[in-house]
């Protein structure tokens, strides 16, 4: 696996906004203001963040805005995809990174896919020496948390 010198700021910047203009909706950033600096593979990378962001809009109403956060704790980089959208019940959580797992499998027609996107997000985000996890709670929407080793600490 290739792996590169990213600084996760620019990265998300440049993510977000072209996901505001090939999919005509609001994304807002939240990102601190030093750099947050990973070794990783940038292709890796970007497919595991654009897949979050596309279920973020495919599972939220049109007219509310997606955020994705980015910090540094320590010597983990954190990035929060956040929708507001209908949530995932709490017993199907522990689910969601299975493969072919639909919540609802009555969506599938509706929304496409084939519930492999978690599962593959899960497997490129450790691969890249990091974990995801999510928190969600019904009517109010859902956060995916990806965390990755940077390099050095916080200023």
């Amino acid at each position: 696996m290739f792996q590169e010198l990213l600084i996760l700021n620019e990265l998300v910047r440049d993510i977000a906004s072209m996901t505001e203009k090939f999919d005509h909706r609001t994304i807002e950033t939240k990102i601190t203001p030093f750099p947050v600096r990973v070794q990783t593979n940038r292709d890796y990378l970007m497919q595991v963040i654009d897949h979050l962001i596309q279920n973020a809009i495919r599972y939220s109403n049109r007219d509310t805005s997606i955020l994705i956060e980015v910090t540094q704790v320590n010597d983990s980089a954190i990035i929060q995809v956040c929708d507001r959208g209908d949530g995932i019940p709490q017993s199907q959580q522990a689910l969601v990174f299975d493969p072919f797992h639909r919540i609802d499998p009555s969506r599938a027609r509706a929304t496409g896919g084939t519930g492999l996107g978690l599962t593959i997000v899960k497997t490129l985000i450790e691969k890249m020496g990091g974990t995801i996890s999510l928190d969600s709670h019904p009517g109010a929407g859902t956060i995916f948390t990806l965390t990755l080793p940077t390099l050095g600490t916080q200023p």
